[in-house]
């Protein structure tokens, strides 16, 4: 069986010999169409290349689609771990609550509480200050601004301030 590459050769090597008559139109016709049946050979062996190219990449898409199951699976077991680590910092620090301390340094750690504030927004964005919203498709608060109102300006109704502690380890 030919190759395309062989067939494509000898297709330019037939027309070069006709554009320069060295064969006449009824040889470069006669020649032409006994070459059908090869480039025929050779699309049918292509199509099978083809095939055989179509069902490796159904494959690895398969493959694709396991490696992504398992990625959303690690991804999963990546948040359950930081929720366990979370509950587990907690409990220390709730611990350490309850033991009148909010500084513990051991061997190779120090262990202490930070207070954090957030706001807590139990009201519709429209009715905010505007300078305390910020604007997308619909009115967000704008939390920063909303603290800043409140330390400077006093209470809006429907904002309070909350002071959370978290542990910090260095």
């Amino acid at each position: 069986m030919a190759t395309l590459y062989s067939f494509n050769e000898t297709l330019a090597l037939l027309k070069a010999k006709a554009e320069n008559s060295e064969i006449d139109e009824q040889v470069f016709a006669d020649t032409l169409a006994s070459l059908q049946g090869d480039l025929e050979e050779i699309a049918d062996g292509l199509q099978s290349v083809f095939e055989d190219l179509d069902v490796t990449v159904a494959g690895y898409n398969g493959q694709i689609d396991e490696l992504k199951k398992k990625i959303d699976q690690k991804k999963l077991k990546i948040q359950s771990i930081e929720k366990r680590k979370e509950r587990m910092k907690e409990y220390l620090r709730s611990t350490m609550e309850a033991a009148g301390t909010n500084d513990l340094k051991t061997q190779y750690n120090h262990f202490y509480t930070q207070n954090y504030q957030s706001v807590v927004v139990d009201v519709p964005a429209e009715k905010l200050p505007i300078d305390t919203v910020t604007e997308r498709r619909t009115l967000t608060p704008n939390k920063a601004a909303l603290k800043k109102w409140v330390a400077s300006r006093g209470p809006i109704d429907g904002v309070t301030i909350q002071t959370t502690t978290k542990l910090q380890i260095r």
